[in-house]
């Protein structure tokens, strides 16, 4: 058996809790919520999780703009480190 430091497969546990400001499932209902709850879930999150790359929040605001109009969100590797 080889073992892997590197993420080869997402795996969730149920119940698992994730940061709302990584992922797409979090950054869709971070979108649909009023900006000042918004900032106050993001807050929260990074508070709780931290993120494993630089934070720019403008750039997550940015995004949930985005999100927000086309309806949907889209992530690649968000919650994993670059290890």
């Amino acid at each position: 058996m080889i073992c892997s430091s590197h993420n080869l497969r997402p795996l969730v546990n149920i119940g698992e809790p994730l940061p709302l400001h990584l992922g797409a499932g979090g950054k869709q209902l971070l979108a649909c919520l009023p900006e000042a709850e918004q900032e106050k879930q993001i807050a929260a999150s990074c508070a709780r999780f931290g993120s494993p790359r630089p934070f720019n929040a403008e750039e997550l605001r940015a995004e949930l703009v985005a999100i927000r109009k086309q309806g949907y969100a889209l992530s690649d590797g968000e919650r994993a480190s670059d290890n």
